[in-house]
């Protein structure tokens, strides 16, 4: 295959294809018979070629032009240059080189330009262009040769221009690329890459230990590690570690990488990207220590403190929460609804108000009993945390513990009640008891005055069977006027005992020596005094009282009445007047683990009590005794003699197995 002329050989042929038209007018220069010579001599440039008027339109176009651009003769002489092929010349960048010849009478040289053909799609082609006068009056020609070039060309082309577009967005992103080549230990890393390292791209030849100096001494046994592992283990290569720059300064870089391995598993070659993260670390840096700082004002607040987000997903909590909450770490909860991480609830807790204060972001505070202890108290404060427009991101709730302060208001209710009683005992029980005095007294004489009229009124009924009186036969009156005359007296005593137990309870303290007593001799004291009443309910009665316990300083009078009244309430506490398993037991101890502690425990098996009693059984004028002898004032005055000697009591009991209750003395 004969060799492509080169630019030169087409000057040369240009050049005696003028000699031939110079001196030929308009009119011969269409004469056929000099245009063929000039036709064949244009026909051997193999490269596509173009002759042009100075208006552009088209004169001679060669056979190249013609194959390689796939237009036909008819279509292509005569026309104008930017009108070919449908306007697929009609190129801006071509416009101007050409436009720029007819105006500076100049010529241009391998000139590329990258277009899309409809006909032949998208080419690569090289243009060069020379303008010339023809004959005496120096007729512009325009000479135009385009050259296809290959298309391994174009694809170097657009190689080069993603290059660049690579190389831009490394630039912006501060993310090199780099490859090792395993075998020969060269690596080439990209201008990115040079940059972060602090380098001139391309200013060095690289290599893998090169790279190594780079490292930072603390960080080069890591690095090593990782690669090692990445290329012989096949873990992930994703590290991120600390680089020397020629200033002695640090940075920050994340590298990632792949390992590719020949057809035996050896690793040949490692393709990564390194990317600067330095001021990414240093913000991360920052924003932990501030998370740390805000943190630590979060725990140094005493009351729980919670941070819900939307949805009432718990965000974060303080060292209080966990502690309320009994919970070993945040992570129990963090990211969980505050009903499922804080109350063990599928859905939102019945009736909670909190999913609807948060959606309306108003800040408000309830109270309600505990999520894990329903025996606490809680007040609930909630505080919105809005955005620049005002809606709600996130919530913070804080939970002071109230149980004492209910425990206080109780207590203080409590007091106002003794209180009023005692003002009713001193005001009126004077007025109680003469009027009551009457009775009791005048019952005795009225008994003795009916027992000394009946056998009169026996004897008349005897000769009189039909006697009635106040329409009851006689029979049915006589038992009726006794047992109206027992009502009168039951009634008498009780309100006797009512007033008495209001005047101990009412009683104002006294100034007296307090001595040390002897305990056995006042438990068995206790058991006579209460054995009458026990027996009739109780089949068992145990009693375990230790014989070496010691003296100790207490008000036995009112320690007596406390066991007296603890003793003959688990007697009350069996449904049937008497029943064969019923047992009361009364244990005295010491504390081994506080020898300055006696604990008394007295405890039935009868009918026991469910939550709701046991909050009430302190209160006054609270009772579960069904009988007439109940006061409901027994177990409050036990519940104030206690802490008015310095003790405490405990109440454990569960309905239909019993109770006990437990008294804890110091002895010193």
């Amino acid at each position: 295959m004969a060799n492509k002329p080169t630019y030169e050989e087409l000057v040369q042929t240009v050049k005696e294809l003028k000699k031939q038209i110079i001196g030929m007018s308009v009119v011969e220069r269409s004469n056929k018979g000099t245009r063929e010579p000039a036709e064949r001599i244009l026909s051997i440039v193999r490269q596509p070629f173009l002759v042009l008027d100075a208006s552009l339109k088209v004169i001679f176009a060669n056979r190249s032009f013609y194959q390689i651009f796939k237009v036909f003769r008819q279509e292509t002489e005569g026309q104008l240059l930017y009108d070919l092929g449908r306007g697929q010349w009609n190129i801006p960048r071509l416009r101007e080189v050409i436009e720029d010849i007819l105006l500076m009478d100049t010529t241009f040289n391998n000139y590329k330009i990258e277009h899309e053909f409809d006909y032949i799609g998208r080419r690569l082609i090289r243009l060069n262009a020379r303008r010339i006068g023809v004959g005496t009056n120096k007729i512009p020609l325009i000479f135009l040769i385009v050259e296809d070039l290959p298309e391994r060309n174009l694809v170097e082309m657009e190689l080069k221009r993603n290059e660049g577009r690579l190389a831009q967005v490394e630039r912006i992103a501060h993310l090199g690329s780099w490859t090792w080549d395993i075998v020969t230990n060269e690596l080439d890393w990209s201008d990115e890459v040079y940059r972060i390292f602090g380098r001139v791209p391309q200013e060095f030849e690289v290599t893998y230990d090169t790279f190594l100096n780079f490292v930072h001494p603390e960080d080069r046994k890591f690095v090593l590690q990782s690669v090692d592992e990445a290329l012989y283990k096949n873990k992930p290569y994703r590290i991120d570690h600390r680089i020397i720059l020629s200033d002695g300064k640090e940075r920050m870089v994340h590298e990632q990488a792949e390992v590719i391995f020949n057809k035996t598993g050896r690793p040949i070659q490692m393709n990564g990207t390194v990317q600067d993260i330095t001021k990414l670390t240093r913000t991360k840096h920052e924003l932990r220590k501030s998370k740390a700082r805000l943190q630590s004002i979060f725990d140094g607040i005493s009351d729980p403190l919670i941070l819900l987000s939307k949805g009432l997903t718990i965000h974060a909590v303080n060292r209080p929460t966990l502690d309320y909450y009994k919970l070993k770490n945040a992570d129990q909860i963090i990211g969980k609804p505050c009903f499922a991480g804080l109350g063990n609830q599928s859905e939102i807790c019945e009736g909670c108000t909190i999913p609807k204060t948060v959606s309306e972001g108003t800040q408000q505070k309830l109270q309600r009993r505990g999520l894990k202890d329903p025996e606490q108290f809680e007040e609930v404060s909630l505080y919105p945390i809005t955005d620049d427009k005002g809606n709600v991101e996130a919530t913070i709730i804080r939970i002071q513990d109230i149980t004492e302060e209910k425990r206080m208001e109780k207590q203080l209710i409590q007091s106002e009640k003794l209180a009023s009683i005692g003002v009713l005992v001193s005001g009126i029980a004077h007025e109680i008891n003469n009027p009551n005095n009457y009775i009791s007294v005048n019952i005795p004489i009225l008994r003795d005055y009916i027992n000394r009229v009946i056998p009169i009124i026996d004897e008349y009924a005897e000769k009189h069977p039909d006697l009635e009186i106040l329409h009851m036969p006689y029979a049915e009156f006589r038992e009726d006027i006794f047992e109206l005359l027992d009502n009168i007296q039951h009634g008498s005593r009780q309100i006797k005992s009512i007033v008495k137990e209001l005047k101990v309870f009412s009683k104002p303290d006294q100034d007296k020596p307090i001595e040390k007593i002897d305990l056995k001799p006042m438990f068995e004291k206790v058991f006579a005094f209460c054995w009458s009443n026990i027996r009739k309910t109780v089949k068992t009665f145990n009693i375990n009282i230790p014989e070496n316990l010691p003296e100790i300083p207490i008000d036995s009078q009112l320690l007596e009445q406390i066991l007296i009244n603890l003793l003959i309430n688990a007697a009350n506490a069996f449904d049937e007047p008497f029943n064969e398993n019923s047992r009361v037991d009364l244990v005295v101890s010491m504390d081994e683990s506080k020898e300055n502690q006696l604990i008394i425990e007295i405890s039935d098996n009868g009918r026991g009590m469910d939550e709701k009693i046991l909050k009430k059984i302190f209160d006054p004028f609270f009772t579960t005794n069904l009988s007439e002898e109940g006061t409901g004032l027994g177990m409050y005055i036990v519940h104030n003699l206690i802490e008015k000697i310095g003790g405490r009591i405990q109440v454990e009991s569960k309905l239909g197995e019993g109770t006990k209750f437990t008294l804890i003395l110091e002895t010193s």
